[in-house]
């Protein structure tokens, strides 16, 4: 199965071979030691890879994307993804980051990044590995870490076993050969049996299937050290050049070896090894009926737009130059997300291009229904907004205004419901004639409740705004004539007439630091008089409050 010879000897890759080369010295051992494990010889195609190369060995499949980790004495910091047919053009960049301790992905992942953030490091996009996440799986691997329990660790023993025991058990000859410093990875690399010419894709049954091939083959070698723990598809493995501080000086660097060889398919390793399909048992689950009313939601999310563009396209007759190519391209939007046909769709576009001002040419019309058709292929996520369609349109408010079935009213703010219910309590002041600065003679709050209440509601109040504003102006129109005379314990106080709010602002009010600052005193000593009665207060929830008068 072998054939006799070493590694390559080249000038650039002297140094690399020495490891796997076996001394032709004819000196004999010292009497005192073990004579050497003699080595099975390897092919000589055996060819060293850069990191580079290595990587593009492995990730073939279209779009893969290998993403790059480091591990320091801190922490695992993850140094982001790349694409890997752009790799070569910027591993210059990435080599100060993958000098030493640095890892990449077996697999191939996705370009989707989990977040928009990037590696401070590299500046690449941080790219998920998790198996879920991932697109191909690339290669078969074992990874025999001899040297985790063995001091006396040597490459060339490790090696000659690992020979020995592939040809005894007929196993293809790994087609890739890596020395990580303390031990050997082994990495057969994947194709699919339907179609050779790419690697298997990572669907969860074919990541369940690979798992079970590579516990297979770690149980296999587990007598040399193989790390049965070490089988996921999600696994990382050094890069080739970089250093691994762990390791002996003479196997500090990471290095690399091919061997060409045919590539091998899932069923092909799974006769080898001796494993046999499962049967598939699906999961009854229970059937639960869809939310009748989030499916009613999700029918207006879009018939709602629609209705309102037709009425839009009803008030302004026609669309101007400005806004005639947004118009016709969200009409076929609009038309395309309510399942409309396309030979319809086309046949409306073309009515609605043909009463534009001025009118639009047949391709533009097409155009603007071609572009609707990538818009509606998106993630539901991304689909467009109605400020946007409002935008786009260039809809007034007072267009708005009309389109109640599509844009809903500005919502009635807390502040406002507020400033309603203030000026209805002062025009029932007005009314009993008691407004003014003496809080004592104003109508209780339990009574006011129930002639608010009897009124109309705040809601009320705030569709008739301009009625009460009416009234304000009313009352004050004749309070300039009127100088009502307020009686408070034999005093007379003059009504205000000109701001009904002006008396309640002139009388400030006081948190208790401020009031015990006023009355020099502590603010525990203030609340426990307030809690006896002893001072005039009020409270807002939770929070006492005081009128600067009564104190």
């Amino acid at each position: 199965m072998y054939q006799q010879g070493g590694l390559p000897n080249s000038s650039e890759t002297r140094d690399e071979s020495r490891i796997l080369q076996v001394s032709n010295s004819s000196d004999k051992p010292p009497s005192d030691q073990p004579p050497p494990i003699p080595l099975p010889v390897f092919p000589n195609s055996l060819s060293p890879l850069s990191a580079v190369s290595a990587i593009e060995f492995l990730h073939r499949g279209e779009g893969a994307v290998v993403t790059f980790h480091r591990k320091n004495a801190e922490c695992w910091q993850n140094l982001g993804g790349i694409l890997v047919r752009d790799l070569r053009e910027r591993f210059v960049s990435l080599r100060e980051s993958l000098f030493s301790d640095s890892y990449f992905l077996i697999n191939s992942t996705y370009v989707r990044p989990t977040s928009n953030r990037t590696s401070d490091l590299t500046g690449l996009p941080f790219c998920s590995r998790r198996q879920e996440a991932l697109r191909w799986l690339n290669a078969f691997y074992v990874d025999v870490d001899a040297a985790h329990n063995n001091e006396d660790f040597c490459v060339e023993s490790l090696l000659a076993s690992l020979l020995t025991e592939l040809d005894r058990a007929g196993f293809p000859t790994p087609s890739v050969l890596v020395f990580s410093g303390r031990g050997v990875w082994l990495l057969w690399p994947l194709v699919d049996h339907a179609d050779r010419g790419r690697p298997v894709q990572a669907f969860p049954e074919k990541c369940e299937i690979y798992k079970r091939i590579n516990r297979a083959l770690a149980n296999r070698f587990r007598h040399f050290g193989a790390d049965v723990g070490s089988t996921d598809p999600s696994r990382v493995m050094r890069v080739a050049g970089s250093l691994n501080t762990k390791a002996p000086n003479q196997y500090q660097e990471v290095k690399f070896y091919k061997h060409p060889g045919e590539f091998n398919t899932m069923p092909e390793f799974a006769d080898l090894l001796g494993l046999r399909a499962r049967k598939i048992t699906f999961s009854e689950k229970r059937v639960i009926p869809k939310d009748e009313a989030r499916v009613r939601a999700g029918i207006a999310r879009w018939s709602r737009p629609l209705e309102g563009f037709l009425d839009l396209w009803k008030v302004r007759g026609h669309f101007g130059e400005r806004v005639r190519h947004s118009a016709v391209y969200i009409y076929a939007l609009l038309l395309r997300r309510n399942r409309v046909c396309i030979s319809d769709i086309v046949k409306r576009c073309e009515s609605l291009g043909r009463a534009c001002v001025p009118p639009l040419s047949a391709a533009d019309i097409r155009r603007c229904v071609s572009s609707s058709r990538k818009a509606v292929s998106g993630s539901f996520d991304e689909s467009i907004s109605n400020t946007a369609i409002a935008n786009m349109l260039q809809i007034t408010c007072e267009e708005k205004a009309t389109l109640t079935g599509w844009f809903k009213p500005p919502a009635v703010t807390r502040a406002d419901k507020i400033a309603n219910r203030r000026n209805l309590i002062v025009l029932e002041l007005k009314r009993a004639a008691v407004f003014g600065p003496d809080r004592g003679r104003w109508i209780a709050a339990r009574k006011m409740s129930q002639i608010l209440s009897k009124l109309s509601t705040l809601k009320t109040a705030t569709r008739n705004q301009a009625t009460l504003e009416e009234i304000l102006n009313h009352e004050h129109e004749h309070s300039q004539a009127e100088q009502t005379e307020l009686r408070t314990d034999g005093l007379a106080v003059e009504s205000v007439a000109t701001s009904p709010m002006l008396a309640v602002q002139d009388d400030p009010v006081l948190t208790p630091r401020e009031a015990a600052q006023y009355l020099r005193i502590s603010v525990a000593t203030l609340l426990r008089h307030t809690r006896m009665g002893e001072i005039k207060s009020f409270r807002i929830g939770k929070l006492w409050r005081y009128r600067k008068s009564q104190l």
